[in-house]
Protein backbone atom coordinates (compact mmCIF):
# COMPACT_ATOMS: atom_id res chain seq x y z
CA UNK A 1 0.00 0.00 0.00
CA UNK A 2 1.14 3.45 -0.64
CA UNK A 3 1.26 6.05 2.07
CA UNK A 4 -1.79 7.15 2.74
CA UNK A 5 -0.95 11.07 1.69
CA UNK A 6 -2.55 11.61 -1.43
CA UNK A 7 -1.53 11.46 -5.17
CA UNK A 8 -2.66 14.51 -6.74
CA UNK A 9 -2.96 14.90 -10.46
CA UNK A 10 0.66 16.06 -11.79
CA UNK A 11 -0.34 18.25 -14.32
CA UNK A 12 -0.10 22.00 -12.32
CA UNK A 13 -3.91 22.08 -11.85
CA UNK A 14 -5.77 24.92 -10.29
CA UNK A 15 -8.23 22.33 -9.28
CA UNK A 16 -8.81 22.16 -5.92
CA UNK A 17 -9.22 18.92 -3.62
CA UNK A 18 -12.99 19.50 -2.95
CA UNK A 19 -13.02 19.28 -7.30
CA UNK A 20 -11.19 16.06 -7.41
CA UNK A 21 -12.97 12.74 -7.36
CA UNK A 22 -11.30 10.19 -4.75
CA UNK A 23 -10.10 7.11 -6.41
CA UNK A 24 -9.24 4.31 -3.90
CA UNK A 25 -7.34 1.01 -6.15
CA UNK A 26 -7.61 -2.30 -5.13
CA UNK A 27 -5.19 -4.85 -6.82
CA UNK A 28 -3.27 -7.68 -5.44
CA UNK A 29 -0.53 -6.91 -7.98
CA UNK A 30 1.85 -4.16 -6.70
CA UNK A 31 2.84 -3.29 -10.57
CA UNK A 32 -0.77 -3.62 -11.50
CA UNK A 33 -1.40 -1.02 -8.80
CA UNK A 34 1.84 1.07 -10.10
CA UNK A 35 0.93 1.42 -13.47
CA UNK A 36 -2.95 2.32 -12.59
CA UNK A 37 -1.68 5.17 -10.68
CA UNK A 38 0.39 6.27 -13.62
CA UNK A 39 -2.34 6.11 -15.91
CA UNK A 40 -4.76 7.95 -13.28
CA UNK A 41 -2.51 10.87 -12.11
CA UNK A 42 -2.86 12.73 -15.73
CA UNK A 43 -6.27 12.86 -15.12
CA UNK A 44 -6.65 16.38 -13.28
CA UNK A 45 -10.20 15.60 -12.20
CA UNK A 46 -8.61 12.75 -9.99
CA UNK A 47 -6.98 11.94 -6.87
CA UNK A 48 -5.82 8.81 -5.76
CA UNK A 49 -6.30 8.80 -2.26
CA UNK A 50 -4.90 5.19 -1.29
CA UNK A 51 -3.93 1.87 -2.82
CA UNK A 52 -4.64 -1.40 -1.36
CA UNK A 53 -3.69 -4.58 -2.14
CA UNK A 54 -5.57 -6.71 0.14
CA UNK A 55 -9.62 -7.15 1.28
CA UNK A 56 -8.58 -6.20 4.86
CA UNK A 57 -6.20 -3.07 3.75
CA UNK A 58 -9.06 -1.72 1.19
CA UNK A 59 -12.09 -1.83 4.15
CA UNK A 60 -9.68 0.35 6.46
CA UNK A 61 -8.65 3.00 3.78
CA UNK A 62 -12.70 3.26 3.29
CA UNK A 63 -12.42 4.90 6.83
CA UNK A 64 -9.65 6.64 6.53
CA UNK A 65 -9.22 8.07 3.44
CA UNK A 66 -13.22 8.26 2.53
CA UNK A 67 -12.55 7.46 -1.23
CA UNK A 68 -15.58 8.55 -3.85
CA UNK A 69 -15.24 5.69 -6.26
CA UNK A 70 -13.19 2.22 -6.29
CA UNK A 71 -11.24 0.37 -8.47
CA UNK A 72 -11.22 -3.27 -8.21
CA UNK A 73 -9.78 -6.37 -9.82
CA UNK A 74 -11.66 -9.17 -7.62
CA UNK A 75 -9.06 -11.66 -7.91
CA UNK A 76 -7.46 -10.83 -4.98
CA UNK A 77 -6.22 -13.69 -5.61
CA UNK A 78 -9.08 -15.62 -5.59
CA UNK A 79 -12.35 -14.03 -6.64
CA UNK A 80 -14.60 -15.43 -3.65
CA UNK A 81 -12.21 -12.99 -1.58
CA UNK A 82 -13.23 -10.31 -4.39
CA UNK A 83 -16.78 -10.76 -4.82
CA UNK A 84 -17.24 -10.61 -1.45
CA UNK A 85 -15.01 -7.34 -1.13
CA UNK A 86 -17.45 -5.99 -3.81
CA UNK A 87 -20.43 -6.85 -2.01
CA UNK A 88 -19.10 -5.34 1.54
CA UNK A 89 -18.29 -2.13 -0.84
CA UNK A 90 -21.59 -1.93 -2.22
CA UNK A 91 -23.39 -2.29 0.83
CA UNK A 92 -21.20 0.49 2.64
CA UNK A 93 -22.54 2.81 -0.85
CA UNK A 94 -19.10 3.17 -2.45
CA UNK A 95 -19.71 2.32 -6.20
CA UNK A 96 -17.07 0.36 -7.66
CA UNK A 97 -15.85 -0.28 -10.96
CA UNK A 98 -14.68 -3.74 -11.40
CA UNK A 99 -10.84 -4.32 -14.06
CA UNK A 100 -9.98 -7.87 -14.37
CA UNK A 101 -9.06 -10.33 -16.37
CA UNK A 102 -11.56 -12.81 -15.41
CA UNK A 103 -14.27 -11.99 -18.00
CA UNK A 104 -16.41 -15.27 -16.49
CA UNK A 105 -16.53 -12.87 -13.56
CA UNK A 106 -18.56 -10.41 -15.53
CA UNK A 107 -22.64 -11.28 -14.54
CA UNK A 108 -21.24 -12.44 -10.41
CA UNK A 109 -19.51 -8.99 -10.56
CA UNK A 110 -22.38 -7.15 -11.45
CA UNK A 111 -24.94 -9.01 -9.42
CA UNK A 112 -22.80 -8.27 -6.49
CA UNK A 113 -23.43 -4.66 -6.87
CA UNK A 114 -19.90 -3.33 -9.50
CA UNK A 115 -20.98 -0.18 -10.97
CA UNK A 116 -19.09 -0.85 -13.88
CA UNK A 117 -16.80 -3.95 -15.51
CA UNK A 118 -13.94 -3.39 -17.51
CA UNK A 119 -11.40 -6.03 -18.82
CA UNK A 120 -7.39 -5.34 -17.96
CA UNK A 121 -6.84 -6.38 -21.60
CA UNK A 122 -9.27 -4.48 -23.01
CA UNK A 123 -9.35 -0.14 -23.76
CA UNK A 124 -7.41 1.15 -20.57
CA UNK A 125 -8.34 4.77 -21.39
CA UNK A 126 -11.71 3.79 -20.57
CA UNK A 127 -11.25 3.63 -16.90
CA UNK A 128 -11.14 7.09 -15.73
CA UNK A 129 -14.50 7.21 -17.96
CA UNK A 130 -16.23 4.75 -16.08
CA UNK A 131 -15.01 5.84 -12.70
CA UNK A 132 -16.58 9.35 -13.08
CA UNK A 133 -20.05 7.28 -14.56
CA UNK A 134 -20.15 5.63 -11.99
CA UNK A 135 -19.37 8.08 -9.35
CA UNK A 136 -22.15 10.15 -10.37
CA UNK A 137 -24.44 7.35 -10.94
CA UNK A 138 -23.95 6.95 -7.11
CA UNK A 139 -24.49 10.82 -6.41
CA UNK A 140 -26.35 12.78 -8.99
CA UNK A 141 -25.87 15.55 -7.02
CA UNK A 142 -22.22 15.83 -7.57
CA UNK A 143 -22.55 15.07 -11.27
CA UNK A 144 -19.39 16.58 -12.93
CA UNK A 145 -19.61 17.57 -16.54
CA UNK A 146 -16.20 16.08 -17.96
Amino acid sequence: MLPTASIQAGRGTAMTAADRLRVLIIDHDRRVRRGLIDLLTTETDLEICATAGSPRTALACISTQRPDVALLDVLLPDPAQGLSLLQKLHTLGLPVVVLTTAVSLRDQAQQSGAAAFLEKDGNLHLIPQALRAAAAQANPKTRRQR
